[in-house]
């Protein structure tokens, strides 16, 4: 086979005989490159893609020249499909290989179980602070949704759109939406923290709750808790008139100890560390709640409430007083976690009209306090309220309370 050279310039053309038939290679090898021979069957073509590897080396160096035709065409065609959109292919490249390591990274993030698991271990270790009761059912909730929802999926499989779907499908109240919302978003805020996740998918999310006023008890509704208390439930006739009468939080109660019941300055001590918002706060001891403690404040040493069994003893006492609960009273009034709290605020706004005080009381924003107590007690059902009394009150028992807080004063 004879190879005559036509073209001496880079790349070279030379013609080869082959079965009496002109075969011409162009060769765009060179000395420390990579480049190859191709052959074409007429003249023109070779001097045409000899011309454009000359343009190539000379635009792009050693790269352009060996650039292999199939990826040309690749890149001719890629770059078509592309254009309508007004992208390069190096945009598409670059948004590739973002999708990659994102994919990359999804595969890479931890199952929701364990995270879950793991944040439950977390919050009950006391290292982010000490859990109060509630707080600690609600971890144990949240972690058995998170787990019952989400369970086999990774953290970076879990967004906002995720979160909002399953809150929209919920056949509940937005209240209750927004407590389901808001503990999520305790979990995934710690995830981010511990750098498990980019972003919590919670953060963005609003529900509206409509206002409304707090349910209060009648007069005589508290009157015949505190009865029934006092007949068969003596053990939580402290429970109730602290709640009642102070506007503890219920398990500000459970957790108040004997020790923060000052009885001669006539105050109640909340604890930062059993006040749900983390604050220490005084609440007087109004007249009639100074009775119920003395009657039956016992050997007033640890806890006000004995907290043996304390969950079905309060649901024994709330079906005793015809509120419903899970087998008893159907047809009866749902009881409302916070509803002697309520009365508190209530009927102690009416008797004082001192928004700033009850808010310093309660442990609440002043804001809060004027956003939903705005109810009107008449006078005589406020002289009512506060002189719901033991029925078994001994004149000396009631001189004994007078004189505890007269010294106070």
């Amino acid at each position: 086979m004879k190879a005559k050279v036509i073209r001496k310039s880079f790349p070279k053309i030379r013609v080869l005989i082959r079965a009496g038939k002109s075969l011409y290679q162009v060769d765009a090898r060179r000395q420390g490159t990579t480049g190859r021979r191709e052959h074409f069957s007429t003249r023109k073509e070779a001097e045409d893609r000899a011309n454009e590897i000359a343009g190539d080396f000379d635009r792009l160096g050693q790269e352009g020249v060996s650039f292999p035709n199939e990826l040309r065409v690749m890149a001719l065609h890629c770059a078509q499909q592309i254009e309508p959109y007004g992208k390069t292919i190096a945009d598409a490249t670059s948004h590739f290989i973002a999708h990659l390591e994102a994919e990359r990274k999804r595969m890479e993030s931890r199952k929701i179980s364990d995270l879950a698991e793991e944040w439950k271990v977390f919050k009950e270790s006391g290292v982010d602070g000490v859990l109060r009761p509630d707080t600690r059912d609600d971890v144990k909730e949240t972690t058995q949704k998170l787990k019952q929802l989400w369970g086999e999926r990774r953290i970076a499989e879990v967004d906002e759109k995720t979160v909002r779907d399953f809150l929209d499908s919920l056949k509940v109240g937005p209240q209750r939406k927004k407590n389901l919302k808001t503990r999520f978003g305790t979990f995934f805020l710690w995830c981010v923290k511990k750098e498990y996740a980019t972003a919590n998918p919670c953060a963005k999310i609003e529900i509206k709750v409509p206002g409304k006023d707090p349910k209060i008890l009648s007069v005589e509704a508290c009157e015949m808790i505190m009865q029934k208390a006092e007949e068969a439930h003596t053990d939580l006739v402290c429970y109730a008139a602290i709640c009642l009468f102070a506007g503890l939080r219920p398990n500000e109660c459970q957790l108040l100890k004997w020790e923060n019941v000052h009885l001669e300055e006539g105050q109640i001590t909340v604890l930062r560390e059993t006040s749900k918002v983390s604050e220490t706060r005084n609440v007087t001891i109004e007249p009639n709640l100074m009775e119920w403690l003395l009657k039956y404040g016992g050997k007033q040493t640890g806890f006000v409430t004995n907290q043996t069994n304390l969950p079905p003893r309060l649901k024994r006492f709330r079906a005793a007083c015809g509120f419903k609960t899970n087998r008893k009273n159907p047809d009866g009034p749902r009881w409302d976690e916070d509803v002697l709290r309520h009365c508190y605020a209530s009927y102690w706004l009416a008797k004082h009209k001192d928004r700033p005080h009850l808010a310093e009381n309660m442990g609440n924003s002043l804001k809060m306090i004027k956003d939903h107590y705005k109810r009107i007690v008449p006078k005589s059902e406020v002289e009512k309220f506060w002189g719901i009394l033991p029925g078994g009150a001994k004149s000396a028992e009631k001189k004994l309370a007078e004189d505890v807080l007269a010294s106070a004063a």
